[in-house]
């Protein structure tokens, strides 16, 4: 996913936050400095993802590949939730369709 990000301080080029088993991947590119009215700020190209804490690459392996992963956090989409009525819809028309009776 790919957004502008702006701040007060230049941020890290690299960025990966691991909590509750999720890793979230940030990578900042193409920083500049903006002087207006406003005062000072740093604006940035920046492209996130998440995944699972055990499935996501290391540091160093984001630096050391950091134009790939760019591209592939860039096109990367957060995952559709379906609610807890659209998953028992989905099992149903599984069944139904798999020739399952369904106990219940």
């Amino acid at each position: 996913m790919r957004c502008m990000s702006q701040s007060a301080e230049k941020q890290q080029d690299v960025e990966l936050d691991v909590r509750g088993g999720i890793a979230r991947i940030y990578l900042r590119k193409d920083h500049a400095l903006i002087e207006d009215e406003e005062g000072p700020r740093w604006e940035c190209s920046e492209v996130s993802m998440e995944c699972a804490e055990d499935e996501a690459p290391t540091e160093d392996e984001l630096r050391e590949n950091f134009d790939d992963w760019y591209d592939y956090a860039a096109d990367w989409q957060p995952g559709r939730q379906k609610s807890l009525g659209q998953l028992q819809a989905d099992i149903e028309y599984i069944a139904a369709m798999t020739g399952i009776e369904l106990e219940g």
